[in-house]
């Protein structure tokens, strides 16, 4: 699976007008626009980003304990 985001309109030392977050695996693929039109990201969907990632990490933990 490759998960990745495409700066558009980025440039020097100034940033993206528009992100997108792009996440395939082959068989499927989802790309989605995650600035608002102020070119800013959400707070909240970096929230549920990192609670996602911390999410994947405590999972993985309790399969390697599991393994033990």
């Amino acid at each position: 699976m490759t998960i990745y985001l495409r700066h558009i309109g980025a440039h020097g030392c100034f940033p993206a007008s528009i992100l997108e977050l792009n996440i395939s695996d082959g068989s499927f693929s989802i790309e989605t626009t995650v600035t608002k039109l102020n070119g800013e990201v959400e707070d909240g969907l970096i929230d549920r980003l990192e609670t996602l990632v911390e999410e994947l990490k405590e999972h993985n933990d309790k399969v390697k304990q599991s393994k033990k």
